[in-house]
Order: C-alpha cells, then structure tokens, then sequence
C-alpha cells in the first residue's frame, strides 16, 4: 500500500518513523510514497524525524541509512559486573551499580534491549565471539558475545591501552564471527559517562550515545536519552563527554599485533568490594594521537 503525504502526527501516533513530509508505519506493510524516486530499491531510517540539529532537520529532504546497523551491544546472557556480582545483561535495570575497571560504581541511566535480525548474506552486522582466554591469558572468562562495534580495551604496541571495535579483531586467535544466528537480542547500557565495564571479566566499553548511534535508534529511544543528556541536543558530538580511552578505527586496530598471553594478575577489590577480585591491568601509559602520555587514566584496580 503507497501513502501520500498527510497530516497526522506519526511520532506520537505510531511510535516509529516519520520525517519531513513522509510517513512510514513499520513492519505492517505500510510503505511512503517517494514521487520522483527512480524505481529500484530503496530504504529510509529512523534519521530524519525530530527536529533537533544534526539529528533530523524537518527540511524536505529525505535522509537515507542502513536500518539494519547494530550500536555497540551486548548479547544476552553476558555478565556484567556490579556492585552486588556478576548478574546477565538483560537482568540490570536504571540504578543498578556496574563496576567499572577503575574499581568505581557507577550506576545505570538507561538500559535497553534490541532485536537484531541477520540476513543470509549479510554478515556486516552478525555478533562477534571472543573465545575464554582470547583477550588475556584468562580473559574473557566465559564466551563474550558483542555487536560487531562494540570496543574492546587492547594494547598498542608502546603498552598504551585503547578501544577499538571488535570487528577489529577477527584476525585474532579465539575470535571469531558468528554466521550461525539469524537473530540475537542486544543490550546497551548507558552511565552518566563513558566508562569501561568488566564483561564476562573483560573490558568492554559502555554505551556511547554520538551523533550516528543517536540517529540510528528508534524515536522513542532517541527521545529518552535526549531527555537524560539534554546537552546532546546542541551539541551531538561533544555533550556527552570523553571517551574513557582513546579510541581506534577499524583499519587502526587491525594493525595492532597480537601480542603474546601473559600471565594473568588479580587483586582484591577497593574497600566497598569485599569478597570481589578483578583483573589488575597494569596502568600502561594511554595513547593519545599516537604518543603516550604520563598520569594516564588507572584501569588498575
């Protein structure tokens, strides 16, 4: 079925996408009408509705994006670390306390399930597996399941620990993509800043909200986290904050060599977290723009 242009207010009366003078009702069958469009295929995202700088404009113009892009998630069942234990992803909830690889809590603004649905052909968006002892000697713990863009902390090859995507470390032994699923759920968990999380022991980053995550969530979603961080809304790239670490590209974390597994390290939590023994990352010196810098942030615990 082709709609025209109308009237109504889609983003209020169906919860999904509409954008400039177009409308589009989802899964139903539904479909907008593109006059002047060339036949062949064609396919709208979530971009173009609110009418907040850089996230949608309301101009006239349709803006086109792959609907199918997956933000940096964890898979159900991973383990997440909290102040209270090891508890899965899909379990935590806004106020829960994570631990973070600092050995500070901090607690969860907003965390939020997505069904991700793979095509036969298609393996861009597929989850990546990291294998028990694939990052570390020990680590992660048990199998790790992330979106292909998820960072992951590595070391460079001055020691310095960064982020980089997963995608990143296929070449790795132990790593591997997962062709077999058609379909996972994948959680993301937003704190008051961008922090590294300890995920089935490992660290993994947090979830990052900037300008191409914005524009590819839901409305309602996008509305919420625009509510939480209102500083998003002028200024998409910068409003949230830092990064807690500098971050790779894909290519860049490629070139990263493999380095050799060490023998594991661990000790005791900070006063407030008796009983809990996390990694002890060694406190290299952090990259920044390729150099390394004293007095870097600790991951060591």
């Amino acid at each position: 079925m082709i709609l025209p242009g109308t009237f109504v207010q889609p983003d209020i009366e169906q919860g999904l996408g509409a954008g400039d003078e177009h409308l589009i009702f989802g899964n139903n069958g539904l479909f907008i009408d593109l006059t002047g469009v060339e036949s062949g295929t064609t396919t709208y995202s979530f971009a173009d509705e609110v009418a907040t700088a850089q996230l949608g404009d309301n101009d006239g113009e349709l803006d086109f994006a792959d609907t199918r892009t997956t933000f940096p998630c964890f898979a159900k069942g991973t383990l997440i670390e909290t102040d209270a234990g090891p508890r899965p992803v899909e379990t935590l909830t806004p106020g829960v306390g994570v631990l973070t690889a600092d050995g500070a809590v901090l607690p969860i603004r907003w965390v939020q399930g997505r069904l991700a649905e793979f095509a036969d052909t298609d393996d861009r968006h597929r989850p990546i597996l990291f294998s028990p002892g694939s990052l570390d000697s020990d680590l992660p713990r048990r199998p790790l399941i992330v979106s292909p863009q998820h960072r992951i902390v590595v070391r460079t090859r001055c020691g310095a620990l960064v982020l980089t995507p997963a995608k990143a470390l296929l070449s790795r032994p132990g790593v591997r993509l997962m062709r077999g699923l058609s379909q996972t759920i994948y959680y993301a968990i937003l704190l008051d800043q961008h922090a590294i999380l300890l995920s089935e022991g490992a660290p993994t980053e947090s979830f990052y909200p900037g300008p191409t995550v914005l524009r590819d969530l839901p409305p309602l979603q996008r509305a919420t986290i625009l509510r939480l961080f209102p500083a998003l809304r002028t200024n998409p790239s910068g409003g949230y904050g830092p990064f807690a670490l500098p971050v790779l590209s894909v290519t860049e974390g490629r070139s990263l060599p493999i380095p050799a597994r060490p023998t594991p390290k661990s000790a005791s939590a900070r006063p407030g977290h008796v009983g809990k023994t996390i990694p002890a990352w060694s406190g290299a010196p952090v990259a920044r723009g390729g150099d390394a810098v004293s007095a870097p942030p600790r991951l060591a615990v």
